[in-house]
C-alpha cells in the first residue's frame, strides 16, 4: 500500500502548471483570465486523503467508544483520552504530511483540520456530551466521530434519519443560492 500512495503523491501540487483551456479579456480591462480544466491528480490525491482520514477515524472512534464512552468517568477513561487519542490526534497531521510528502497547501490544511473535530468529539466522549444514540452502537458512534456533518437520529430506534429527495433539494437550492 505504501509503494501505491507514493506512486499517487508523487506528483506534489506545489504550483499550478496547467494552461487555460479559455482565456478572455472583459472590455474596458486590460486584464486577461484564463478557465483552467480540474486537475485529475488534485481530485485523486485530496479523495485518498480523504479516504485515509476516515480510516484513521473510524480506528480512533472504535478506541474511544469501548475504552472511554463505555468506561466514563474512571482514570482509564481519562489516562486514554488525554494521554493517548488526544496527544496522537494532535500529533497526527505532522507525521501524515511528512509520511505522504505533502506540499500543497490546500492538502495541509484539510489535513491539519481533522485533529480539532477530534479533540472535541473526544472530550464530549470523556464529559458525557455526546449525544445519547451516538452511543447506543459503536457503529453510530464512528459515523458520528468521524463525519463534519451533525446526523439526526431517531430517538426510538437510534438509527440515523434519512432525508428525503425534497430536503436534499431544499438543502442545495439554498446552499446555491447562498453562493452565487
Amino acid at each position: 500500500m505504501s509503494i501505491l500512495l507514493r506512486i499517487l503523491f508523487a506528483e506534489k501540487l506545489d504550483e499550478d502548471s496547467r494552461e487555460p483551456v479559455i482565456t478572455f479579456s472583459p472590455p474596458l480591462s486590460s486584464a486577461a483570465y484564463g478557465l483552467l480544466c480540474p486537475s485529475l491528480s488534485f481530485w485523486l490525491q485530496m479523495a485518498a486523503i480523504l479516504v485515509l482520514q476516515s480510516i484513521i477515524c473510524n480506528a480512533l472512534a472504535v478506541i474511544v467508544y469501548f475504552f472511554i464512552v463505555q468506561r466514563r468517568g474512571t482514570a482509564a477513561a481519562f489516562l486514554t483520552g488525554y494521554g493517548f487519542v488526544i496527544p496522537f490526534v494532535i500529533a497526527m497531521p505532522i507525521h501524515f504530511i511528512s509520511w505522504l510528502d505533502l506540499r500543497n497547501t490546500c492538502f495541509m490544511i484539510c489535513v491539519a483540520s481533522t485533529p480539532v473535530l477530534l479533540t472535541f468529539r473526544c472530550l464530549e466522549a470523556m464529559y458525557g456530551f455526546s449525544p445519547p444514540a451516538v452511543e447506543a452502537r459503536v457503529t453510530n458512534y464512528m459515523l458520528y466521530y468521524g463525519s463534519v456533518i451533525e446526523f439526526v437520529f431517531d430517538a426510538k430506534t437510534n438509527h440515523p434519519i434519512k432525508s428525503t429527495i425534497q430536503e436534499a433539494l431544499a438543502k442545495a437550492k439554498r446552499f446555491l443560492i447562498f453562493y452565487l
